[in-house]
């Protein structure tokens, strides 16, 4: 099998999705030290070696709130090898596997040599990925994976994210009912941007407002044109971008992002680039 030498880059931040023990699955996930075996598997159907050979490129997500992450994977016959990597913190991690006749995948993971979890998954018609992700035993945690097919034209994954911040930084206040008074402190909204190229960049935007009232969004959005940007998350919230190339700042509106913040945090105004 060949081995990915591909290194892609990214990704993000454990996930909050509820954590289910299950004793079957936690042994079916098996030994937590890496072995190079050939698994004794029927030829994949032709269906599937149509597609059998090359290399692919996803983007995805891992659990309903989880971190965001890059794959790469390469196919030959009905073995898979790739790497994954989380977008913000570009930790790749080692996938190893196979596509049974059915056209499902059973991918191990790996980091340092040790085994950390197991992917499984099939194709959809546009060919993404569903399917799930199961921590190594004991634990057995399960969480969701989505995954969409990306164009590795438009997505450089050989090439290290370019990471910008901008910062709002301001003074708010905080009523404090041990003294009856209006405390004033000093606050900072924060937005991280990972840029991936034409199509759009992830972004991890944290707003602080009036009574420490806070507020947290991170996704993928799109361009627009050249110096615009929109997310729409599944739930209504829209974000705008518009960067500002001269003034170093980008200005954001929020539309129906209540569910994201606190009533006195906000996700708008005009931040300033980072040095």
């Amino acid at each position: 099998m060949y081995r990915l030498l591909l290194l892609s880059l990214l990704v993000i931040a454990a996930c909050g999705a509820p954590e289910t023990s299950s004793n079957e699955e936690a042994a079916e996930v098996g030994s937590t030290t890496r072995e190079t075996t050939t698994p004794d598997k029927p030829p994949v159907t032709t269906e599937v070696e149509e597609v059998a050979t090359g290399i692919s490129y996803f983007y995805g997500q891992i659990g309903e709130f989880g971190p965001f992450v890059h794959l790469v994977l390469q196919q030959e016959e009905e073995f898979v090898s790739g790497r994954y990597f989380y977008a913000e913190h570009q930790q790749a991690l080692e996938l190893e596997g196979t596509i049974d006749e059915s056209g499902s995948y059973t991918l191990d993971e790996f980091h340092d040599g040790e085994m950390t979890g197991r992917w499984k998954f099939i194709k959809d018609e546009n060919g993404g990925l569903t399917g799930e992700w199961v921590s190594k035993p004991p634990s057995g945690r399960k969480l969701s994976l989505v995954a969409n097919a990306v164009s590795a034209a438009t997505h450089d994954l050989t090439q290290e994210m370019k990471f910008v911040s901008y910062a709002h930084r301001f003074e708010t206040g905080m009523f404090n009912p041990s003294t009856q008074t209006e405390e004033v402190f000093e606050a900072e909204s924060l937005l991280k941007i990972g840029f991936l190229g034409a199509q759009g960049f992830l972004f991890w935007y944290d707003v602080i407002g009036t009574n420490a009232h806070i507020g947290n969004l991170e996704g993928f959005a799109h361009m627009t044109s050249g110096s615009t940007a929109e997310f729409a998350s599944d739930d209504g919230c829209i974000l705008g971008f518009v960067f500002d190339g001269d003034k170093g700042t980008v200005t954001i509106t929020e539309k129906d992002c209540e569910a994201f913040r606190g009533a006195r945090a906000f996700f708008e105004g005009e931040l300033q680039k980072e040095p």
